[in-house]
């Protein structure tokens, strides 16, 4: 193969068809580990609600996110994997909590939050846990940081909150592993990722994320991390062609996800039923988001805004706005950030022979 074709990138296959936003992948598990996740998330927010203490309900959900890991692999190999990262899940929320008591500034915030998810996707490279990327770490710890009225007292709160939470991941999986399925198979894992594609992918992750959150906290919107969220997500793609399909299916899916939410949240909800609606979006989301993803951010969307409005104060119509513009802001950056590494992580083959 000549250097000129290994080279070069398909733009065409980049861009999505029109009937990819429609057609579903294979289902290969997906509801069992969306059911994992619904249970998962379901047990602290009802024992939470017992207690009386449903501010402290983001704790455990982000804690919660651990049980999508290890998807496709044995039992054994699963709550190793989800042990792991149960570790440095609870580590950035605490993190986060922490930086919220200090009342940092925005951009500060910011910095932060970029910091967080290089080295998120770094180590993510590194233990090649799966689903790859720092998404679910940036969203912990930047979630936690821009909570109003926290006070150092809540760190040792969320330190406990979350543990709990993730402990309650792991009973769930052992629970669920004698039930057999063709979708835990020794599915080969990848081999160790070159140090210098570990390198771009988290100088991506961090260049793009700083970029599209300082933007977003110059303009004075509220929550700077969905811009940053949608900056790093694309950049988990194995090849810039997949990298940009995903930017694509993120813009479309999350428009598409707005009409939803404006329409479902005109009904006024408990701070409750709020968060048991997150709970289920959260699980109709797992369960699309390998098959289909802008047809995942159908519900991802109304769960962000969800999770939004259990915080009283910020009027839907304000979310709605900053969601899409942050949005597009954060996909702006990827795909220069996408661009900017095509080199690295597709060399010439007249370089690598060097």
């Amino acid at each position: 193969m000549s250097s000129r074709a290994q080279q070069g990138l398909p733009i065409a296959e980049a861009v999505p068809r029109l009937v990819d936003f429609v057609q579903l992948g294979p289902n290969a598990g997906a509801h069992r580990v969306s059911i994992r996740l619904a249970v998962s998330a379901l047990i602290p927010v009802l024992a939470l609600a017992a207690a009386g203490r449903l501010e402290w309900s983001p704790y455990a959900l982000l804690a919660s996110t651990v049980a999508v890991y290890g998807r496709r692999r044995p039992p054994r190999t699963r709550l190793r994997v989800q042990a792991e990262v149960a570790a440095a899940q609870v580590l950035v929320i605490v993190a986060g909590v922490a930086l919220a008591a200090a009342r940092p500034a925005p951009w500060l915030l910011v910095v932060c939050t970029a910091f967080v998810a290089a080295a998120a996707a770094a180590l993510a490279d590194i233990r090649r846990w799966n689903p790859p990327g720092a998404l679910f770490f940036l969203f912990g710890f930047a979630v936690c940081a821009s909570m109003p009225g926290t006070d150092p007292a809540d760190v040792a709160v969320a330190l406990a909150v979350s543990t709990a939470s993730v402990v309650t991941v792991l009973a769930v999986s052992v629970l669920d592993a004698p039930l057999k399925h063709p979708s835990d198979t020794d599915t080969p894992v990848p081999g160790p990722l070159p140090g210098r594609l570990i390198a771009a992918q988290a100088v991506a992750c961090l260049a793009a994320g700083l970029a599209a959150g300082l933007a977003a906290a110059a303009l004075g919107i509220d929550r700077p991390y969905w811009a940053m969220v949608s900056a790093i997500i694309p950049i988990i793609g194995s090849t810039t062609s997949a990298q940009l399909s995903r930017a694509g299916h993120r813009f479309v899916g999350t428009l598409a996800g707005i009409v939803p939410a404006a329409l479902l949240f005109q009904i006024h909800m408990s701070q409750l039923v709020l968060l048991l609606l997150v709970v289920a979006l959260m699980g109709c989301t797992e369960a699309f988001v390998t098959r289909n993803y802008a047809g995942a951010l159908l519900f991802l969307t109304p769960m962000t805004i969800a999770m939004a409005l259990t915080t009283p104060g910020v009027p839907l119509s304000t979310l709605l706005v900053d969601r899409c513009l942050e949005t597009a802001m954060g996909l702006v950056a990827a795909v220069i950030a996408i661009m900017a590494t095509h080199r690295i992580r597709h060399p010439r083959t007249a370089d690598a022979a060097g």
